[in-house]
């Protein structure tokens, strides 16, 4: 799990108008969706370890559409241009993306 230092990933999958974005997003009438309850549990979990551990949280948002890989949490100043995007996997196993805007 993320509280115990592993990287996460949510990921939704589907037709065109099957929902996706309501389950990953939610909205006002009818609550939140995945990822800000994600969000709220991550931020709880880690103000409970603090006293004990020293926790740090960064987390990054990409949409893969028509095979093309998008980054959710650009700065609009750099979305006329923005860097090419590359999924890449380090020699322990673990898939990164470069060049993607990091928030944390």
């Amino acid at each position: 799990s993320a509280a115990d230092g592993y990287n996460c990933c949510i990921f939704a999958y589907g037709q065109t108008g099957s929902g996706k974005t309501f389950t990953m997003h939610g909205d006002e009438t009818r609550g939140a969706g995945v990822t800000p309850r994600m969000a709220d549990e991550i931020f709880r979990v880690a103000a409970q370890m603090q006293a004990t551990h020293d926790c740090s949280v960064s987390a990054y948002m990409v949409e893969l559409y028509c095979e093309e890989i998008r980054d959710l949490l650009l700065p609009s100043s750099q979305r006329k241009d923005p860097p090419k995007l590359e999924i890449k996997q380090d020699a322990f196993g673990v898939v990164n993306i470069r060049n993607v805007t990091i928030k944390g």
